[in-house]
């Protein structure tokens, strides 16, 4: 009898562990798959978006690797007898290439110039794509209808490239400008290469932060020439386009950006040092219009004259030790600008506009008469119950 328990015991002490062991077993252990999300049409068209996404990203970077390979040989001949280190391809019809090159080589010749630059560790290829202005949707349309940026990378360490759609009549219009709005806007479609030129490959902090900032506040390098204005060193640089600024644009801002234009420092430091969602492994070698971000999106006003600003501002040598730091981005700013980073741009905000007035407030007019309101009638108040006798 004694046996018979001792194994029934046995048996359901080893009953009760397998149920246990079951009933805690996590369910997205490997072999085990969740059931699959409903197909709706929603989910279906942005699986198809994303897909389509990937395929214009990937032949974009593969073409780009192609411009790469056709453009080396120019800017090791370049290298070689110590010329500019900015090469240019057009990539248009042959009767439009033979008139355009020349055009957009003298203007990106000087825009380089107006930077400062010469001889650069980093070289920079420019690839214009022209089209005719009355151009129809091609396949390609889509691929190239944005300014890109491919960085260096571990097949080529020396190269950024920006490819620049353009329309051809604009371009043979406008390509002898050699200052001028034109000069201007050629300059700043040099974007992050400019600085990757001046100052070479970032360090993976600073890498990884720009790409946080989809390579944003990297966008326009063309205030940071200091052989232009060589005294401005420590002073915060106005902002090139003061004149644009439309008031009612405060409406359409994300709240964090309003409260930095407002001039509040933490919403200031939490916009610039801010990643967002990037992945810990995710720092893009290709990136399209880093410039264009819509007002409801953008984090910080002005930001594409951010880290030109910077630069200008703390000068090339502490803006070098800045591009190359190991140390997190808050700290570093703040080192480079020697002061705290939230601080310097509610300071910096100032030069695109006065401050929005975050708070209710009534004009001065309708005060003062409410004030003088309240005061008489106090007035006839305390001068009728003077008046008044008691019997």
């Amino acid at each position: 009898m004694a046996r018979e328990l001792k194994f029934w015991a046995l048996a359901v002490a080893v009953a009760c562990g397998a149920v246990l062991a079951f009933s805690t077993r996590r369910p997205h252990r490997a072999g085990f798959r969740p059931p699959p999300e409903a197909a709706t049409p929603t989910l279906l068209r942005e699986q198809a978006n994303e897909a389509w996404r990937r395929w214009q990203a990937a032949a974009l970077e593969l073409r780009l690797a192609g411009y790469r390979a056709r453009l080396e040989p120019e800017l090791e001949a370049r290298a070689a007898h110590d010329l500019p280190s900015i090469a240019v391809l057009v990539d248009a019809p042959d009767s439009t290439a033979l008139l355009a090159r020349p055009i957009v080589q003298a203007a990106f010749d000087s825009a380089w110039r107006r930077l400062g630059l010469g001889v650069t560790k980093v070289s920079v290829g420019v690839i214009a794509v022209l089209r005719p202005e009355r151009a129809t949707g091609e396949s390609e349309a889509g691929w190239l209808s944005a300014t890109s940026y491919l960085f260096p990378d571990s097949t080529d360490r020396a190269t950024c490239l920006v490819l620049l759609p353009a329309h051809a009549g604009a371009v043979l219009r406008n390509g002898n400008r050699s200052s001028g709005w034109y000069a201007s806007w050629l300059l700043e479609r040099l974007g992050p290469c400019a600085f990757y030129a001046r100052f070479g490959v970032p360090g993976l902090r600073i890498r990884r932060w720009l790409a946080g900032h989809g390579y944003e506040l990297a966008a326009t390098p063309e205030r940071w020439n200091w052989a232009e204005m060589p005294d401005t060193a420590g002073a915060v640089p106005e902002y090139p386009t003061r004149e644009m600024w439309w008031r009612g644009g405060v409406y359409t801002l994300t709240l964090g950006a309003l409260a930095c234009f407002g001039g509040r420092a933490s919403a200031c430091r939490r916009a610039v040092t801010d990643n967002g969602t990037l992945a810990r492994d995710s720092i893009p070698r290709l990136v399209s219009n880093p410039y264009y971000v819509p007002l409801d999106r953008r984090r910080l006003l002005g930001s594409g004259s951010f880290l030109a600003a910077v630069a200008r501002s703390v000068g090339p040598d502490r803006f070098q030790e800045l591009w190359t730091t190991e140390l997190p981005v808050d700290s570093a700013l703040s080192l480079a600008l020697r002061e705290p980073v939230g601080e310097w741009t509610a300071r910096w905000q100032r030069t695109i506009g006065p401050a929005p007035a975050l708070t209710p407030t009534p004009p001065f007019a309708e005060t003062l008469a409410a004030m003088l309101s309240v005061v008489a009638c106090l007035g006839i108040a305390t001068l009728g119950a003077a008046r008044r006798r008691v019997g």
